[in-house]
């Protein structure tokens, strides 16, 4: 399951914990540490050898986001939040097909 978790799960935490937590998680490959992103400030771990660069312009990312994110989930409830998610994977599914076909 763990294995599963993709980077877009963890976009709201701070990049340095990120990288411990991937680190210990073993979620990503050591192969591809060189590419991880960075921050000019924070000073990457000591087992990374240099950070990729700035992916964002804030150092722990945009904050304002997540009270978004809650009040629309808070907002839909979970049999809304369901069925949304249901209709956005048949429309993904759909348009996959019909490109699919070209």
């Amino acid at each position: 399951m763990l294995s599963k978790i993709t980077s877009s799960a963890w976009a709201h935490v701070p990049n340095r914990l990120t990288s411990q937590l991937a680190l210990v998680l073993q979620l990503r490959k050591s192969h591809l540490a060189p590419f991880l992103p960075g921050h000019p400030i924070v000073t990457p771990l000591p087992t990374e050898s240099r950070p990729f660069g700035v992916v964002s312009s804030a150092q722990y990312g945009s904050t304002s986001i997540l009270p978004i994110s809650w009040a629309y989930i808070k907002m839909m409830g979970g049999q809304s939040l369901t069925r949304a998610t249901q209709v956005a994977i048949l429309n993904a599914n759909y348009m996959a097909k019909v490109l699919s076909q070209e």
